[in-house]
C-alpha cells in the first residue's frame, strides 16, 4: 500500500502527525483502520440517498444498477470522503468496504481494501481544501490516462 500525504509519498508516521485529530492509525495487510476524535461525521463515498452522515455505516465502493430506491447502495461510487479536518481518497477502480463505528468522542473508520497494491491519499485541511485537491488529484489522474492512451 502506498500512502500519499497531499500529493507526497508518506510514511505512517508523517502522516500521523499529520493528522491532529487522529489518535491511532494502524495498517495491516489490505485493512486500515483510523481512530479520529472530536469530529463532526464522514460524508463522502458517492451519492447516497439515505444518509449524508456516513458515521456507523458499512458501505461497499460498488456500482449499483438500480435507478430509485437504492437505500444503503448506490450507482455512483466515489472512493472519497471527508471528515472535518481531513480527507481521505482511496486511488481504486477495485470494489472495496468502509464501515465506521462511533464510541465516545471517537470514530473508528475501517477500510477493507482489494490489495496492497493500492494509493491511498490523505488531504489535511477544511472541506474546501479537501475538495479541491481531490479534484486535482483526479483531474492530473486523467491527464495522464489521456495522454497514454493517445501517445501510447
Amino acid at each position: 500500500m502506498t500512502l500519499y500525504l497531499e500529493r507526497k509519498k508518506s510514511t505512517i508516521q508523517e502522516i500521523k502527525s499529520a493528522l491532529p485529530y487522529v489518535s491511532s492509525i494502524t495498517f495491516d495487510n489490505n485493512k486500515i483502520q483510523i481512530r479520529v476524535e472530536n469530529q463532526k461525521g464522514i460524508w463522502g463515498f458517492g451519492e447516497r440517498f439515505d444518509s449524508l452522515d456516513q458515521t456507523g455505516k458499512i458501505r461497499v465502493n460498488k456500482v449499483y444498477e438500480k435507478f430509485t430506491n437504492q437505500g444503503e447502495n448506490t450507482y455512483i461510487p466515489v472512493p472519497f470522503a471527508m471528515l472535518s479536518d481531513f480527507g481521505i481518497f482511496i486511488n481504486t477502480e477495485e470494489i472495496f468496504n468502509f464501515s465506521s463505528r462511533k464510541i465516545d468522542s471517537s470514530i473508528i473508520i475501517t477500510l477493507d481494501l482489494p490489495s496492497s497494491d493500492e494509493e491511498v491519499f490523505f488531504f489535511v485541511g477544511k472541506p474546501s481544501y479537501q475538495i479541491k485537491n481531490y479534484l486535482l488529484l483526479r483531474a492530473n489522474l486523467l491527464f495522464h490516462l489521456i495522454g497514454v492512451l493517445v501517445l501510447g
